[in-house]
């Protein structure tokens, strides 16, 4: 093998490199603006290291000749399998899934008092931590409340009082 044929995936691994690191910037200044808890930083940091190893992990079964109907195969098992993480209720990947929009989008944070509205079985407490799989929130009389994750999309939830104010 030539030089110039060891170049390409040197040239390929520093990409990667750079990316990653530019995403994991990207990723922190978002969860400082939002004053985001390490613990859920951490998760997603994880998360997107592992979705980053596959993605590596692609690109370099391309680039060492597997067949490009092997790889639509493993990609559409890969795809079928985020469809299920996404839409399943019961699978954990949906929380795994669910904690990292939450990361994204979920307009409350930890030490923010919220209901949880499901009809009689209302849920109220105080978040204390936003876990990969589930909420967990401290209720009036000092009970630990869990509350997974992926329910949180399916229910409506009011906020009481945000950190650090009373409503």
């Amino acid at each position: 093998m030539s030089i110039s044929g060891f170049m390409l995936p040197i040239a390929g691994v520093v990409f990667a490199l750079l990316s990653r690191a530019s995403l994991r910037r990207l990723v922190k200044s978002s969860a400082i603006k939002k004053a985001v808890n390490e613990k859920r930083l951490y998760y997603v940091l994880r998360s997107i290291d592992g979705l980053f190893i596959i993605g590596c992990f692609i690109v370099f079964l391309t680039y060492a000749g597997l067949d490009v109907d092997d790889l639509g195969v493993f990609l559409g098992s890969i795809i079928a399998v985020l469809g299920v993480s996404l839409f399943a209720q019961w699978s954990i990947l949906s929380n795994a899934t669910a904690s990292i929009l939450i990361f994204f989008f979920f307009p409350y944070r930890v030490g923010d008092s919220i209901t949880i509205l499901d009809s009689e079985n209302s849920v109220h407490g105080t978040i204390k931590e936003i876990a990969l799989f589930h909420v967990i929130l401290s209720s009036e009389n000092g009970s630990t409340i869990t509350f997974p994750t992926s329910l949180i999309f399916q229910k409506a939830v009011t906020v009481n009082a945000k950190h650090g104010s009373e409503v």
